[in-house]
């Protein structure tokens, strides 16, 4: 597992990621909307900020208590969603 680090996106980030990283959970926290000013153009953007990090699928299990029948669905809903390319 590692420690927690800070993120910086364009795009609204989900608190868990399982699709960016197969075998991998992508756990995000404090997410804070950011409008930031382009120095040259003027230009006001939305960024998004928080503190991610990587956990296994194992590790996620583990820190949110999941029991082993729980996991079992999960890797078969990431499967699933990993072979028909997304979630419906």
């Amino acid at each position: 597992m590692l420690e927690w680090q800070k993120e910086t996106c364009t795009l609204q980030p989900a608190l868990l990621d399982f699709e960016s990283s197969p075998g991998h959970v992508i756990q995000r926290k404090d997410i804070k909307e950011i409008e930031t000013t382009d120095d040259e153009t003027g230009d006001v953007r939305v960024e998004y900020e928080c503190m991610m990090r990587f956990l296994t699928v194992k590790e996620f299990a583990v820190l949110t208590n999941e029991d082993s029948e729980s996991l079992r669905q999960l890797l078969a809903d990431l499967t699933e969603v990993v072979l028909l390319g997304g979630a419906e």
